[in-house]
């Protein structure tokens, strides 16, 4: 992806979506992450994205594809797609702290 490829592809996520705030630092950024992206594919993942998702996309959303494959709010109501590895520490986490919780209230 070009310099002005990128420009693009921001332009294009600023349509869809418009709170997202852009910062030299972070445009430099996601550059560094997704030069090596041809512009369709991350168009694409973009277009895939937004089809089902309202928050802005994260870099890893665009080098994913598009594909939503992370969990509800705290890790116990899936959507769809497989379950990341740091989804799965989380709610190992989340179970511990609660077995801790309900042995401290016995």
């Amino acid at each position: 992806m070009t310099g002005d490829e990128m420009r693009k592809l921001i332009s294009e996520i600023n349509v869809l979506y418009p709170s997202m705030r852009w910062t030299r630092e972070s445009i430099a950024k996601w550059y560094e992450m997704l030069k090596d992206t041809p512009l369709d594919k991350a168009e694409a993942a973009l277009n895939d994205y937004a089809r089902s998702n309202h928050f802005a996309p994260s870099v890893s959303d665009i080098l994913r594809g598009g594909a939503k494959s992370t969990s509800k709010v705290r890790g116990t109501d899936f959507e769809r797609g497989e379950i990341s590895e740091i989804d799965m520490m989380l709610i190992q986490m989340q179970k511990e702290k609660w077995g801790e919780a309900s042995r401290n209230c016995s």
